[in-house]
Formats: C-alpha cells, structure tokens, sequence
C-alpha cells in the first residue's frame, strides 16, 4: 500500500532540495544530482494519482521531468561547470520550494465535486 500522496510529495521533495544544496560542493556535484534526479521516475508515477498536482509539476519542472530527456538534462547539469551548475541548482531548489508550497496547501476543490464536473 503506498502511503497518502502530499506527505510523499512533501518528503521527496525536502530530499531533492538537500541532495541539490550538498551537490553544490564540486566533489558531491554528481552524486547529489545523481541522487535527486533518481526520484523522477517515482514521482512521475505517484502525480499521476492527483491530475491537479501532476499539472502543477509538469508545468514547473518541464524538461526535469520530462520522460524522453530528464536523464540528459540532469546529467548535463551534474557536468557543468561548478559555477554553471551553482546557478541551475539554485533555480531548480526555488522551483521545488515553490513547489512544496502548493503540495502544503489544501487542495482548491473536493474530489467528490471534481469528480462530478468531469474534471477527474
């Protein structure tokens, strides 16, 4: 049984932004941006259990989630110049705490109403 979405969100996300802060040392560059980019494919699956958060996280996170480039994208960064990949990791960290601001939030509809709308 898989545990409730939001609090996995919430937790993968506080691990992709630490993995990403101790990358920014040049000897844990590849390791932490290794570690990072291997929750993309969980989270990919798990989003697709609320189509509202999985909206929101495509939308930010584009080309890092993206399922025929992600790999390419977060190994180029891991490769990148240290000052180079200082500056992605610090713009990718802001979208994943912008991001952890929208999973906290209460959900703007009920299911039950969306449900009926044909929204989901």
């Amino acid at each position: 049984m898989l545990c409730d979405l939001r609090p996995w969100l919430l937790d993968s996300l506080d691990f992709m932004i630490e993995q990403l802060k101790s990358a920014k040392s040049p000897e844990d560059q590849f390791a932490g941006t290794d570690a990072a980019m291997g929750f993309i494919p969980f989270l990919r699956c798990r989003l697709k259990e609320d189509i509202y958060l999985g909206a929101q996280f495509t939308w930010a996170l584009h080309i890092w989630v993206d399922a025929d480039h992600y790999k390419s994208v977060w190994v180029a960064m891991a490769d990148s110049p240290p000052d180079e990949f200082s500056k992605a990791a610090d713009e990718l960290i802001d979208t994943l705490a912008v991001l952890k601001g929208i999973v906290a939030a209460p959900p703007t509809f009920e299911k039950e109403g969306a449900a009926e709308s044909g929204l989901i």
